[in-house]
């Protein structure tokens, strides 16, 4: 039981890290970097299925994801 609120507090600074995180450009940077031969590691499908989406919109091939 967190009495002084401590908690809350870490999680609603937690959660405006991660909105203020999104739409910074970083997936088209790394797209654009990746050359043939490379890795891409993800941690859910959903998330491999969008970034071989994106690859392919990017005409990268021969990237793994």
């Amino acid at each position: 039981m967190d009495i002084y609120g401590i908690g809350s507090g870490i999680e609603s600074g937690a959660m405006i890290l991660l909105q203020a995180c999104r739409q910074t450009g970083r997936t088209t940077r790394m797209i654009e970097a990746l050359k043939p031969g490379d890795r891409v590691v993800v941690h859910e499908a959903a998330l491999k299925r969008h970034m071989e989406k994106e690859l392919a919109r990017a005409g990268k091939a021969g990237i793994e994801v």
